[in-house]
């Protein structure tokens, strides 16, 4: 449940940190590149009152007419006789359902958002057809996360869709994210957002691998000492990196994740794994499917060998998997001989289940 008082002090502290980056930008007389704000790190010699990403107090941000619904378009509107905001979005409820609509109505809150993003979102909040509105408020809000976090993201807070209803607050933090992904990493490292700490982590991952900078977060994460945010963060992590290279992703997990993360991880990679060959995958990448779940199965079995015997069981014999057989009989004798001979009967090599057997004296 969505605490608001918790998200708007951790909005507040997020004001505090864009105020503080913004006077180091200016102070230094030099902007900050994407990607640049990593690591900077600013001295409490005085605390910067609340300020939006402009660097203006928040109080000040919002300026326009006193009713954007009756601004005018610009001639050439691309659809309908219509000569106001207002006309637009009511020719917009007439429209069927799909693609059209929905551009139209992103068009004419673009329009809007572009002279008063807290206008614009009230005007969409406010729209009579519940699909308009969702859409209209949710377009709006990541657009505004983009040009101002802060702002967007306490407008969202103070205009929630229901009491523990996180959509638009969700949006905005969208927005947030895809143009200050080092920001909102700090904001999800908040403990006032351990309410939202999964759905955020999922945004925030996505958002640094969207700029090719998994290897940036993983970094973040392996300092980490809150375990909490950390194995939240790396869930999200696997999620993604198992996709491009399971077996790194593995051994990565083994290292940083607890245990159930690990468990949890280790069942996502080789279910994943299994899926990867399609029906018409020949013999050959069957087995080297298999030989790649072997290989992470044998880093689960290392780090969680009661998760990774649980998995293995459920699994028919097969040569690839002789090698991790062969590990968990090891495991097992070493307190249930019965258990042992039961991993030895799995090895489908006799040879190989023979010189396990002898080995191990079992």
């Amino acid at each position: 449940m969505r605490r608001n008082s918790s998200l708007l002090a951790a909005i507040a502290l997020l004001a505090v940190a864009v105020g503080a980056v913004v006077a180091w930008c200016l102070e230094s007389k030099r902007s900050i590149a994407p990607g640049g704000r990593a690591g900077i790190s600013v001295a409490s010699g005085r605390a910067p009152s609340a300020r939006s990403e402009s660097g203006a107090p928040a109080s000040q941000v919002v300026v326009g007419p006193s009713s954007i619904a009756n601004h005018d378009l610009p001639p050439r509107w691309p659809r309908g006789a219509t000569a106001s905001v207002s006309e637009a979005l009511a020719y917009a409820a007439t429209m069927p359902e799909g693609t059209d609509r929905s551009d139209y109505v992103q068009a004419v809150l673009r329009f809007c958002f572009e002279r008063n993003p807290n206008r614009a979102a009230e005007l969409a909040r406010n729209l009579n057809d519940p699909v308009l509105r969702d859409l209209g408020t949710t377009f709006v809000l990541e657009l505004w996360g983009q040009r101002d976090g802060v702002a967007a993201l306490d407008w969202a807070v103070a205009h929630a869709r229901g009491d523990d209803d996180p959509t638009w607050f969700d949006a905005a933090f969208e927005g947030f994210a895809a143009k200050n992904p080092e920001l909102a990493l700090a904001f999800v490292l908040r403990p006032e957002v351990r309410d939202d700490l999964e759905t955020l982590a999922h945004v925030v991952v996505y958002r640094f691998n969207e700029q090719g900078r998994l290897a940036d977060l993983r970094a973040v994460v392996e300092r980490s000492s809150d375990v909490v945010t950390r194995d939240a963060i790396t869930k999200q992590i696997i999620q993604i990196w198992m996709r491009a290279d399971a077996e790194a992703a593995s051994a990565w997990l083994t290292n940083v994740g607890s245990a159930n993360v690990v468990r949890e991880g280790m069942a996502a990679i080789v279910q994943a794994i299994r899926l990867a060959p399609d029906a018409a995958a020949d013999a050959a990448e069957v087995e080297h499917a298999d030989q790649l779940i072997a290989r992470v199965a044998d880093k689960w079995a290392s780090r969680d060998p009661i998760g990774a015997a649980a998995w293995l069981r459920t699994q028919s014999p097969r040569a690839a998997f002789d090698g991790v057989m062969a590990r968990m009989a090891e495991f097992a004798a070493q307190n249930d001989p019965v258990e042992a001979r039961s991993w030895l009967s799995m090895i489908t090599d006799e040879r190989r289940r023979g010189e396990v057997a002898q080995r191990l004296g079992i």
